[in-house]
């Protein structure tokens, strides 16, 4: 057998075969992680490998109980200093040391050594005996670099197969060629480098003989587009099954964050059914957090839909993925190792019980894990400190590809993988950087006598250098033409430089001709773009295909009113946005939080009992801050992950406000709060289908009346009032009133008001709370309005004319919204007729796509 030998990296090199050949028995090339495991299986020395975040974990507690020189930067970074510390280890055990030579730092590294004893030098040392014995089955090895210039347990490993019989050779390489040509290529940034490579690459036809040093997932991308093979780039993030040990891990702390449970149940495979993680996805987005009422109510649900013989195990998942502890709860930012060790034998047990998913790496990581917490598990656990241990065996994974390679053009990760001729040589990413280097132990002058004494030659940082260099030099000895990308500026807009390969070329002098650029030249061809659809006007459908709703909400009338073919497609034929959609943030969440908090605090069926227990020592301004910490968790679970302290203190500056304003508006008003997030409903003639229904923030007594809680700002709100077109309180007014009274043109409707929580301020058109108010239409004069626009809009539909955002103006025409000028749109409001004119909210729409309207917009 032929094996060619590449001690400087595991990987593809170019060519796949040397010589002048298609193909090859016999043969195959290895670097030295994969040159070991062959000889290992050879000569039966196969077992199972720690990892290094295994080796680091079992080495940690060992290392803190010496006192040596590490010792503080143990204390400040424990995985950071091990690693570290492992590596210097493993570079002097592969060049031959055991622990026998004692001077300065070696001494303290000698007293811990034996238990990490199993790098690659120790493997190799296991090894040589039974090279001796056994036949690897090598005839002639190739090396590819200088065997002195390899560490000494690879030099006494090959000196072993020489005297088993094999041949090993060093391959002799080319000088430097005189006619080549070195391109440097500056772009301004790698995405716009990437596209003009891919453009030059393309027009020259020469992808089949050109060689990608590196490549990313921008290059890739880029020669997609132009219709190109891609290289299969590697990304950083790691496969499905780190992911999921990750998110799930992440997940134990209290309360949890929303984003990783939202990514853990978009994970699928997943240990809980898609029936049950579709269900919980919209609720966890519009309520982001786990226990609160909508999440117990959509579990409850999704359980029960679950057979009998599954609810049982899918129930003891969730709450072991996602534990909610009592009500008022304090934030848990450790935990013991304990805990964590529960959650990966949940994972392990569906795991096991599903035999046909591949979930090989979701095991192997979980073992690791495993034992850093059993070589750990006398320590707390915070979110940082279990990050750092995450990351760490996730740089062992292996990495994902953005797209999968194709044939066609070659690919190697390192210049040293370039061993034979190529045409063109294309090196991605050419700029200087912190890993250009191979990192250099800083032993000290006694320190490398000592290892000098004892036989162990260490190389300094010239020899180093030299070899790195001797690496870079082989894509110009063998590249008819070489093209170095260097962009100007990285993606995070810092400034790059050129790596100083480069200049050593340039240096070289008549040995080929060396050129710089920041434009390449390629013949450019413009693709056919295709034509965007147009945006329709209206659909034809057949007569009476939509029937009345039973009743009809606030915000369905206005979806009515403005737009049929929104209202036909959400509340007719029930579509949705997908189960993936935002977590609610600012305003949004606020709004959400503040109905639970004052529904908790208002409510008449549990404010009694709290009065009663109040202390009349404690501060109002208090107990409200123990009930917002008391609800939050469930709630504003975002704001209790690092770095949201702020926010979280700003939201309950607020909500502590606009309570401690809203009790004494209360007070002098003389009415109190009959009833929290209640739902009504009511019969009307007058909506199309005959029913409303609405769920009412605050109904006051004893003269009936609505506030409705708003965490906005108070501008748009006016307008809406001023201009009589707010159709949720005049909605909210009709809805506590009975059929007779609100045919009796006589009496007055109840009051209704917005209470902007952000400004403690009560929005209204009549004196209701506050000595002012808005001038605009009372919610009579709106109902009504939105009653006839309503009716308008359901003739249309009854008759099969699906319209697409549009009103009608004061002559009953039609007028499309979106395609006229705001100057050319007609007010909205109550127009002469007295029919409510609504303009549709075509940006917040999710159709917009569907009827062109948005795409309209993109054309150029």
């Amino acid at each position: 057998m032929r094996i060619r030998f590449t001690p400087s990296h595991d990987g593809e090199t170019w060519p796949s075969l040397l010589g002048e050949r298609d193909a090859a028995f016999g043969e195959a090339s290895y670097g030295p992680l994969g040159l070991l495991g062959f000889l290992e299986t050879c000569t039966g020395l196969t077992a199972p490998r720690a990892s290094r975040a295994e080796r680091i974990a079992r080495w940690l507690p060992a290392l803190r109980r010496v006192d040596a020189f590490y010792s503080a930067s143990l204390q400040t970074d424990p995985v950071g200093t091990a690693r570290v510390l492992l590596r210097w280890r493993d570079e002097l055990s592969l060049q031959g040391w055991t622990g026998e030579t004692r001077q300065g730092r070696l001494a303290d590294l000698a007293l811990v050594d034996h238990l990490v004893a199993d790098g690659i030098g120790d493997r190799l040392r296991a090894l040589r005996p039974r090279l001796g014995r056994m036949s690897s089955g090598i005839q002639v090895l190739d090396l590819s670099e200088a065997e002195s210039d390899l560490p000494m347990e690879w030099q006494h490993t090959l000196a072993a197969l020489r005297e088993s019989g094999a041949e090993v050779r060093e391959m002799s390489y080319p000088p430097l060629p005189a006619a080549a040509e070195y391109t440097l290529f500056r772009p301004q940034g790698p995405r716009i480098g990437a596209d003009e490579l891919a453009a030059w690459i393309a027009s020259s036809g020469k992808e089949l003989s050109s060689v990608i040093i590196g490549g990313d997932s921008i290059l890739d991308m880029a020669l997609r587009r132009h219709g190109l093979p891609s290289t299969g780039a590697l990304e950083a993030a790691p496969g499905m099954g780190f992911q999921m040990l990750s998110l799930c891990m992440g997940s134990a702390f209290w309360p949890a964050d929303p984003k990783r449970v939202q990514e853990f149940l978009s994970l699928q495979p997943n240990p809980l059914p898609l029936a049950l993680c579709r269900r919980l996805l919209p609720v966890l987005a519009e309520h982001p957090g786990v226990g609160n009422p909508a999440w117990n109510a959509a579990l409850e649900k999704g359980l029960a839909e679950l057979e009998e013989s599954e609810r049982h195990v899918v129930a003891s998942r969730v709450q072991g993925l996602f534990p909610c502890p009592d009500l008022g709860a304090e934030a848990r930012g450790e935990l013991d190792a304990s805990e964590f060790i529960a959650r990966l034998d949940l994972l392990d047990q569906w795991s096991r019980s599903e035999p046909d998913l591949e979930l090989e790496e979701l095991s192997r990581v979980s073992a690791e894990l495993r034992a850093v917490f059993v070589h750990n598990s006398e320590d707390s656990w915070d979110q940082l400190r279990l990050s750092r241990w995450l990351a760490e065996i996730g740089s062992s994974c292996r990495p994902l590809a953005s797209l999968p390679a194709q044939a066609g053009m070659a690919r190697v990760d390192t210049p040293a993988a370039i061993l034979g001729p190529a045409d063109r040589v294309i090196w991605w990413s050419f700029v200087r950087g912190p890993d250009d280097r191979e990192g250099d132990v800083p032993w000290t002058d006694a320190e490398r006598g000592a290892l000098r004494a004892a036989g162990i030659p260490w190389p300094s940082a010239t020899e180093r250098a030299q070899r790195l260099s001797a690496h870079w030099q082989r894509p110009s000895r063998y590249a008819d033409q070489l093209l170095m990308v260097a962009p100007q500026y990285g993606e995070d807009g810092e400034e790059r430089h050129p790596h100083p390969f480069y200049d050593e070329l340039v240096g070289k002098g008549s040995r080929g001709r060396a050129s710089e650029t920041r434009h390449l030249r390629y013949q450019s061809r413009t693709p056919d773009l295709l034509s965007l659809p147009p945006a329709f006007d209206r659909f034809q459908l057949q007569k009476d295909s939509l029937q009345p709703r039973a009743a009809e909400s606030a915000n369905s009338l206005e979806t009515l009113i403005s737009c049929p073919f929104a209202y036909a497609m959400k509340y007719q034929r029930r579509l949705r946005p997908g189960v993936l959609r935002p977590l609610a943030t600012g305003n949004r969440l606020l709004g959400s939080f503040a109905h639970a908090l004052f529904a908790d605090l208002l409510d008449p069926e549990q404010a009694e009992g709290k009065q009663g227990k109040r202390s009349k020592s404690r501060k109002l301004s208090v107990e409200l801050s123990a009930r917002f910490h008391h609800l939050a968790p469930r709630l504003l679970a975002e704001l209790y992950q690092p770095g949201g302290g702020l926010e979280l203190r700003r939201q309950e500056q607020i909500l502590v406000r606009a309570y401690e304003q809203l009790r004494p508006l209360l007070a002098r008003s003389g009415l109190r709060v009959m009833a929290c997030e209640r739902e009504y409903s009511s019969e009307d003639a007058r909506v199309p289908g005959g029913g409303l229904v609405g769920r009412l923030d605050l109904v006051l007594g004893p003269d009936l009346a609505v506030l409705d809680l708003k965490s906005g700002k108070s501008s748009y709100l006016s307008a809406a009032l001023e201009e009589g077109r707010s159709v949720q309180l005049a909605v909210y007014s009709r809805l506590l009133m009975s059929k007779s009274d609100a045919a009796d043109v006589s009496r007055p409707w109840p009051k209704a008001a917005y209470y902007m929580l952000g400004e403690s301020r009560v929005l209204a058109t009549e004196i209701f709370l506050s000595e002012t108010r808005v001038r605009g239409a009372d919610p009579r004069q709106t109902f009504f309005a939105a009653c006839k626009a309503a009716r308008r809009s359901w003739r249309s539909l009854s008759e099969g004319q699906l319209a697409m955002a549009t009103g009608v103006d004061a002559e009953g025409r039609a007028i499309d919204f979106a395609r006229y000028k705001k100057s050319e749109v007609p007010a909205q409001g109550i127009g002469e007729d007295e029919v409510l004119n609504l303009h549709p909210a075509c940006g917040f729409c999710d159709f917009s796509g569907l009827c062109g309207h948005s795409l309209e917009l993109a054309q150029p």
